[in-house]
């Protein structure tokens, strides 16, 4: 198979573009999970653990 240099130049800019997304994404993990050091969980009552189950179906 084979792709024109056009097509490969498009590819890589595709893929520097999501390496910077993965990057952000890391980086704003580990500000809001500094170590990756698990600070709190919070449970909810039922009928609010439902809705938020349902919200995310």
């Amino acid at each position: 198979m084979t792709i024109s240099q056009r097509e490969a130049h498009r590819l890589r800019k595709r893929v520097a573009e999501l390496e910077r997304l993965i990057d952000e994404q890391h980086r704003d993990w580990s500000r809001d999970w500094p170590g990756g050091t698990h600070i709190l969980t919070v449970t909810a009552p039922g009928a609010i653990a439902l809705a938020a189950v349902v919200a995310r179906i």
